[in-house]
């Protein structure tokens, strides 16, 4: 059986990791994929890259809601895999599945610094 692989776009926007552990998607990133207040998403990893998507059924993986304000908390085990912390900005990615990657965008100290 042939299995199609998403094609991820990157969209034109970084989101950060707050000190309570929050990021805030931007409205029109909602929009784009379906994703309401007060809905649940699953929220999973891999490869060092976090991955939201709607909650369609149920599911064993995290799942959390998104806020009135899009902002959706990133659970502890997740930050852990990641290694990320307070502070970290992601590059936001999309694809047809209305999923959404963050990946985290690693400065270069020495170029800042310079």
């Amino acid at each position: 059986m042939l299995q199609l692989l998403n094609k991820w776009i990157k969209e034109n926007v970084e989101v950060g990791l707050n000190k309570n552990n929050s990021i805030i998607l931007p409205k029109w990133i909602r929009m784009k994929n379906d994703i309401i207040p007060g809905q649940e998403v699953i929220v999973s990893t891999h490869s060092g890259e976090i991955y939201i998507k709607r909650k369609l059924n149920e599911s064993l993986e995290n799942q959390m809601i998104i806020s009135s304000r899009g902002s959706l908390w990133i659970p502890v085990e997740i930050r852990n895999r990641v290694k990320v912390e307070s502070g970290t900005s992601f590059e936001v990615y999309t694809n047809d599945e209305k999923e959404l990657k963050l990946v985290p965008v690693i400065k270069n100290i020495e170029k800042i610094n310079n």
